[in-house]
């Protein structure tokens, strides 16, 4: 476990010294022992891709529900773009969960650290460095050629979580590059809501250090043990 910390600590912080107490910190944060609890549970051994995640959704107790016409409105068949707002940090199981009722042919935009913390999901996820920047070359072809090939796209246009404010969840600026892929591959547009939230501590923690809140993932992920995902 050790060993995919550093490996993380890199991604992040390329090329940077982190100070012991500071890595301490983060350390703490990840949760090596929860992260190996999860990793290594009997439930989820030897499986990967969407049996994976399906298997975490099982075992977290998610209640990943939605309205009877979005299944309606995902195609059986084609390329498809699905979007969909970005409120907590298991999303991403929540989606794929949801659209592997109707396809398997998935893959979700995602950070590039996703699939290091959990290579179980390395076949469905094309890893972007810099969520809310600009996608490198690579991985807009990459993009392109899984739409080609008529398959489903999951993105988050905001590229991160939404801030927790005063008046509640706020978005963050959508990257319009969706809609360019969906147009050029002559894909369907597939709209999804999410109801859900993560706890007031990782929102505090991500407004006033986001790195700190970057490690937590894992932690806050089984903080949402037994909730319920509503898709809209």
């Amino acid at each position: 476990m050790d060993a995919i910390f550093d490996r993380v600590v890199r991604e992040f912080f390329p090329n940077t010294t982190i100070p012991f107490w500071k890595k301490w910190l983060f350390r703490t944060a990840f949760g090596n022992k929860v992260f190996s609890r999860l990793i290594y549970n009997e439930r989820l051994v030897n499986k990967n891709g969407v049996e994976w995640v399906n298997a975490v959704v099982e075992l977290l107790e998610l209640k990943c529900e939605s309205e009877y016409h979005q299944f309606n409105n995902i195609p059986e068949h084609g390329a498809t773009v699905v979007i969909s707002n970005h409120p907590t940090v298991i999303d991403g199981l929540s989606l794929i969960h949801t659209v592997s009722r109707v396809r398997s042919d998935i893959k979700i935009i995602a950070n590039h650290v996703l699939p290091i913390i959990f290579p179980q999901v390395s076949e469905l996820t094309i890893g972007i460095e810099n969520m809310a920047g600009k996608m490198s070359h690579k991985k807009f072809r990459e993009m392109n050629d899984h739409l080609r090939k008529g398959g489903v796209l999951i993105i988050c246009p905001a590229g991160k979580l939404a801030n927790w404010s005063l008046s509640g969840l706020q978005e963050h600026k959508w990257n319009p590059g969706f809609l360019q892929l969906a147009m050029r591959n002559n894909a369907a547009l597939v709209p999804i809501h999410i109801t859900g939230e993560n706890s007031k501590i990782y929102y505090l923690t991500a407004t006033f250090w986001r790195q700190l809140s970057n490690m937590m993932v894992i932690r806050e992920a089984l903080r949402h043990y037994g909730k319920t995902m509503k898709s809209i």
